[in-house]
């Protein structure tokens, strides 16, 4: 188990024997752990951060793999984005099956009354991150918003991703929504209506059995009666019937650097659609090319690469992915 040691001011991960002795404690310096599990005798942590800066947001998710005896290895970076200052973040959500990760970050647009909300699937199984086409869970209510967003994996891989729509003290629902294990979304979605006067303080959902369990938790102020937890189901037949007609066509290229902003260096990891040739290259802000980092022919696949900021000053660079007729440009920012 995980949790914050407020007297060391640490994070502290304790290894416990089946009968409650504790075997091995150690603190480290990690915040903002949302989610550990464990894989065999390792314990994972996942550390989500954030970050506002005056044209825009950042957020980074990172896997902490601790060992037995203490060690730990190098972190595994499993999301990191650059959002433009008319987006705002909007949920996490973890679910681990069989000593696999499968992530969730959710972003939106908009500062009051989001829209165009879009969900990035990560999953994350002995070392390899896999990142699925993001998707759109579907528009909020008006004057609404999505909360609370969950998600539990299925046994073949796909899952179910759960999360309140709500217009507050005028329409409220729990939605959920499936997926496969590419993570293609079916068109079904199960709703849930909620006495829109609770507020909904606490969602998770889990998959058992060919049934869909959820249970939320809730508040209300101007009736004691409606407090509590509540548990629901339904069989997960119901937001698998309807799937959508596929169209085989290459993933889109994804392209994320890691630590953005940075002060030295930072790891640019870009995904390969089709065998392709293949340039990634930074520019300035005036559009000067000023590095190219790679320039060959690569097959499918994940691809990573350092870039130093040395003998530069600070200042906004962009990185640009070329792989056949996809491209993607991604900001950087280099901070002294």
């Amino acid at each position: 188990m995980t949790y914050y040691d407020v007297d060391h001011a640490q994070q502290s991960l304790v290894w416990m024997s089946e009968n409650g002795q504790i075997t091995r404690q150690i603190y480290n310096d990690l915040y903002n752990i949302y989610f550990s599990y464990a894989d065999g005798n390792d314990a994972v942590l996942v550390q989500y951060v954030s970050g506002i800066e005056p044209d825009f947001r950042w957020e980074a998710m990172t896997a902490h793999r601790f060992y037995a005896d203490g060690s730990a290895a190098e972190p595994d970076t499993l999301a990191a984005d650059t959002i433009g200052s008319d987006n705002i973040y909007a949920g996490v959500a973890f679910d681990e099956v069989n000593n696999h990760l499968l992530a969730a970050t959710i972003t939106a647009h908009a500062l009051q009354y989001p829209t165009d909300y879009r969900v990035q699937l990560i999953r994350y199984e002995n070392g390899a991150i896999t990142r699925l086409a993001p998707w759109d869970p579907g528009a909020p209510p008006a004057q609404g918003y999505h909360y609370w967003f969950t998600l539990a994996e299925t046994a073949d891989g796909g899952g179910v991703l759960a999360f309140q729509a709500a217009h507050p003290g005028v329409t409220s629902e729990v939605r959920f929504r499936a997926f496969d294990a590419d993570g293609i979304p079916s068109d079904a979605v199960h709703l849930q209506p909620l006495d829109p006067a609770i507020q909904v303080s606490g969602l998770d959902v889990t998959i058992y059995g060919g049934t869909v369990y959820a249970m939320y938790t809730a508040q209300c102020f101007d009736n004691p009666d409606l407090r509590g937890a509540y548990v629901l189901g339904f069989p997960l037949s119901e937001i698998l019937a309807a799937q959508p007609d596929r169209v085989e066509s290459p993933q889109d290229i994804s392209l994320i650097a890691y630590p953005n902003p940075f002060n030295a260096a930072t790891r640019i990891s870009y995904s390969v659609p089709a065998a392709s040739d293949v340039s990634l290259r930074i520019f300035d802000v005036t559009g000067r090319r000023i590095a190219d980092l790679v320039s060959a022919k690569q097959t499918v696949g994940e691809y990573s690469v350092l870039w130093s900021g040395e003998g530069f000053s600070s200042g906004v660079f962009f990185a640009r992915l070329s792989a056949g007729s996809y491209t993607q440009t991604q900001k950087l920012v280099l901070l002294r």
